[in-house]
């Protein structure tokens, strides 16, 4: 009896160790996603003060108007480009998370686990 329970200790032991390396996998991958998304919306940002700047620049009518023009369609080119890009990265991390989520169906699926509780003592 006290070996089994002992195994069944250190199965589960082994299973918490794992659960938390899951976790561990899993914030990183949502850490990643998330900078990078980050990083790119602050590209985004940085693009938008450099063209503003030129748009602030602008000595007469005609100098404005090119500003105007240049900021609308550069500006909402790289919110486009910027969109599809944090569109990737979700994707991405979406598949990456999906992965690992099947990975641990493998290891931690009922039928590893449940043989393992019955032989742990009951508590008094």
């Amino acid at each position: 009896m006290y070996q089994e329970t002992t195994k069944a200790c250190v199965e589960l032991l082994g299973l918490y160790g794992s659960a938390l390396e899951y976790t561990l996998r899993v914030n990183r991958l949502l850490a990643a996603g998330a900078e990078r998304a980050v990083k790119a919306q602050v590209d985004l940002v940085d693009a938008a003060a450099e063209h503003l700047v030129a748009f602030g620049r602008a000595r007469d009518p005609e100098a404005l108007a090119r500003a105007q023009s240049t900021l609308m369609k550069e500006l909402g080119d790289e919110v486009v480009t910027t969109t599809r890009n944090l569109l990737a990265i979700q994707k991405e991390t979406h598949a990456d998370l999906r992965a690992l989520a099947q990975e641990g169906m493998h290891t931690f699926s009922p039928a590893l686990v449940k043989p393992l509780t019955p032989k742990m003592p009951k508590a008094a």
